[in-house]
């Protein structure tokens, strides 16, 4: 689902995702990014954000915190 709305995600939000992108490449390959705390807080901020301002609808912001956070909805 994400792949079909993600080209129209803002650029603020794409950029948050692509610096998540590069530390979850580090982490998985066992090294240690000292800035992914950082990373996965701008892009939680930067989903939460989107969705209260509706540009993306609460459904879409829950497949970018799964897909990107890695975190599952309860």
């Amino acid at each position: 689902m994400t792949e079909r709305f993600e080209a129209f995600l803002p650029p603020y939000l794409k950029t948050s995702i692509e610096n998540m992108e590069k530390s979850w490449l580090l982490e998985d390959s066992g090294e240690h990014d000292i800035h992914w705390d950082l990373c996965w807080g701008e892009l939680n901020a930067d989903i939460n954000s989107a969705e209260a301002d509706r540009v993306i609808t609460s459904e879409q912001a829950w497949c970018l915190r799964e897909k990107y956070l890695r975190l599952s909805k309860e």
